[in-house]
């Protein structure tokens, strides 16, 4: 956001922050011990993030989970700051930041999209390029599994998810590391700008990608072709990011644990553990922003209509209220009720690309290479990438002898 869009509210609002983060979490070696004291001041603190504006951090479980089902908070800004929609990113025009009735059409869109009859082919296709990428790691050496496995995986990936033709998915993965870097200068917001022209321009042009519930044009219950087009952008950019920085960070905490191969043995095994992963340090770090469209009371604090509010993901996954032992790991918890994915009308329509991608990996990575090691001790295996997801940069493995398939 631009400094200027809240200077003014914020001056006027004379509710003084009790925490300051003045720094980026989602590139922080390790944002928890800074996290941690917000729980302490209650379920709902009001915080000063990065000196340039006040909101209501959500700290709990509890209150994130009510948080995300609350009517009265909308997840498009412009409906309750209006003055900010010439500041707001193209990017935050697609399906995570719309509500109501045109939320639920959109979702539905892609729902019907990217899961039913399609999912079993695209299991099938991760497993295979999966192998393959695997198959090519070089025995009894030290890789880094980032641009060799984790990196190609998810971009020859995401576009089948989506159902994207290639050409489309090559115009897209042109942008997709700078549509992710924050909107500091406006080179980067016209980089942004032209990716969804293209991409506009595809999806008039090719049948397969018009809104699977389309008919005529703008109909009532209807995605129409350019909201589609965000919905795709946001989709493919978002879910391209945050899916390789969570499989980094399962892969490197995976293979840094003894007889690590032994656990991934049964698809229940694998599912539990990605979910403890994502519970633990999921790539979602500073959390999910909404914006009060009334007064309303959360966790018995009183929310003015304008005001924004974050609900940390990181936080409620830690909560001691919710889960035993909440900072250490536990690869069999269950239940595990994780937020990770959100909560609600706007869970992630992404789920079965992380399971599916998760799966395929230990799977494969465990049968070839069973006595792979990490150990993470190099400091760019702990360092985010950016300010809007969390992963390592790099997962260096000693891979050890191939087994035979």
């Amino acid at each position: 956001m631009h400094r200027e869009a809240f200077i003014d509210w914020a001056d006027r609002d004379p509710r003084c922050p009790t925490h300051h983060l003045p720094h980026d979490l989602g590139a922080s070696d390790d944002p928890y011990p800074v996290l941690e004291p917000l729980r302490s001041a209650g379920p709902v603190v009001r915080v000063r993030l990065y000196d340039r504006f006040d909101v209501w951090w959500v700290t709990t479980h509890a209150a994130a989970s009510a948080a995300l089902e609350a009517t009265e908070l909308c997840s498009d800004q412009r409906r309750v700051h209006p003055s900010l929609a010439q500041h707001v990113s193209p990017m935050r025009l697609g399906l995570i930041d719309k509500d109501g009735p045109e939320h639920t059409t959109l979702r539905t869109a892609a729902l019907s999209a990217s899961s039913g009859g399609a999912l079993p082919a695209f299991r099938q296709h991760a497993g295979a390029l999966c192998a393959k990428l695997v198959g090519a790691l070089p025995p009894q050496r030290t890789a880094d599994l980032v641009p060799t496995l984790i990196g190609p995986l998810v971009d020859e990936t995401i576009g089948r998810f989506l159902g994207l033709p290639q050409q489309v998915d090559a115009v897209l993965r042109a942008h997709a590391d700078t549509l992710v870097r924050p909107m500091t200068d406006e080179a980067i917001r016209t980089e942004i700008t032209e990716a969804r022209r293209a991409l506009r321009r595809h999806v008039r042009a090719l049948p397969q990608l018009r809104p699977p519930c389309a008919g005529a044009a703008g109909s009532r219950g209807e995605a129409r072709p350019d909201e589609w087009t965000d919905v795709l952008l946001q989709m493919y950019v978002a879910g391209r990011r945050s899916t390789a920085d969570f499989l980094a960070t399962l892969v490197l905490g995976v293979l840094a644990q003894d007889r690590w191969a032994e656990g991934c043995r049964t698809p229940l095994a694998r599912r539990r553990l990605c979910d403890e992963y994502l519970r633990f340090d999921g790539p979602i770090v500073r959390g999910v922003w909404r914006f009060a469209r009334t007064d309303t009371v959360l966790a018995k604090t009183s929310i003015r209509a304008g005001d924004i509010v974050i609900v940390s993901l990181a936080l409620a996954n830690r909560d001691p209220t919710a889960f035993s032992r909440p900072t250490g790991l536990d690869p069999g918890r269950t239940p595990n009720r994780h937020l990770q994915f959100g909560h609600g009308a706007h869970r992630c329509t992404g789920v079965p690309l992380v399971y599916g991608l998760a799966d395929a990996l230990l799977t494969t990575l465990s049968r070839q290479y069973p006595d792979a090691s990490t150990t993470g001790d190099d400091p760019a295996c702990r360092s985010g990438r950016n300010s809007i997801f969390r992963g390592p940069a790099r997962v260096l493995a000693a891979l050890g002898p191939r087994q035979p398939v």
